[in-house]
């Protein structure tokens, strides 16, 4: 299957997720049992989790990129480091100055440095739920939802009209982990069921991995249609979480 059609194939199954909780939480009934202290501990605890890993996979991305790159790539990027190299996990070619950031005399790559932020603040809004300091009405997690799906398609939009400014991209990037966790809690509070929490942190794995698949899009539409022969990423491995 070609790139453009597993991109497609991506984006359906993310749709089609989206629709699935949408389902799911209005026609969830309106007076039920309140989710336990223990419950609502344990969903936390395994959304920490999950952003603890995601901070390590955005804090050293290259181990992630050697595990699931082939041999053959390993092979490809390394007679290319003779013409680019990686800075802030983009080759130092001019198409890609916006898909980095300038921070204390370091090149960054915007993406990771987003999505590292947004899962820290997801940490804290994990946290936050833990404690139950507060009771929530229905129509407030309505809106926790909206925000969630929005947050998460405005991250896609930009993927596909990417932005000229990396800090741009590093802002709208920040916004996508803590969209995935507002949905996941929405559903937890309008559901009163932690297996439906723990099946959308699932889906939410999904649409990480459509992020993935669009960067790795734009990577490579970006790098086909330069008129040097470099082409760092004519193979598919190359481009993660950025």
């Amino acid at each position: 299957m070609n790139q453009k059609r597993t991109l497609i194939l991506y984006l359906c199954l993310s749709a089609g997720a989206g629709i699935l909780i949408s389902l799911l939480v209005l026609f969830s009934p309106e007076h039920r049992t309140p989710l336990s202290i223990l419950d609502s501990q344990l969903i936390g605890g395994v959304g920490i989790g999950c952003c603890v890993l995601g901070l390590s996979c955005v804090l050293y991305p290259n181990r992630l990129r050697r595990f699931l790159r082939s041999s053959e790539d390993r092979e490809v990027s390394h007679t290319q480091e003779h013409t680019r190299v990686f800075q802030g996990h983009h080759p130092n070619c001019p198409l890609f100055d916006s898909h980095r950031v300038r921070w204390n005399n370091k090149e960054w790559c915007a993406g990771c440095l987003g999505l590292g932020i947004g899962l820290m603040l997801s940490i804290g809004l994990m946290l936050f739920f833990m404690t139950q300091v507060f009771q929530v009405t229905r129509t407030m997690v309505y809106m926790w939802l909206m925000v969630g799906f929005l947050l998460i398609l405005l991250v896609y939009a930009e993927l596909f009209r990417r932005s000229q400014q990396g800090v741009i991209h590093l802002l709208v990037n920040s916004g996508f982990i803590p969209g995935c966790t507002l949905v996941i809690l929405s559903v937890v509070q309008l559901t009163g069921n932690l297996l439906f929490g723990l099946f959308t942190l699932l889906l939410c794995f999904l649409w990480v991995d459509t992020r993935m698949q669009l960067s790795e899009w734009q990577h490579h539409r970006l790098c086909s249609s330069c008129s040097e022969t470099c082409k760092m990423y004519s193979r598919a491995g190359v481009s993660v979480l950025k």
